[in-house]
């Protein structure tokens, strides 16, 4: 998935972060709607990039191989 699709790289995170910090007894209205307009957005976001096919969503393979046979003494142990 690229950065542009990332609905969590979109967010302000500081905005909601701020909002979440607080005790939800002290929310007013305002602040639970702004909470729930920002996850109804991203919610819209997440159901366009689940739906994507399969392909679109994989990571590119890594060409390079990496040997997983290490021992302590590999590690300086």
């Amino acid at each position: 998935m690229s950065d542009a699709a990332n609905p969590l790289l979109e967010a302000d995170p500081l905005s909601l972060d701020e909002l979440f910090s607080r005790d939800p007894l002290g929310l007013n209205d305002q602040d639970i709607g702004k909470i729930v307009s920002d996850l109804r957005r991203q919610r819209v976001k997440w159901k366009i990039t689940e739906d994507l096919p399969k392909e679109a969503k994989a990571k590119p393979k890594a060409s390079k191989k990496v040997d997983l046979n290490l021992s302590l003494g590999d590690l300086g142990l």
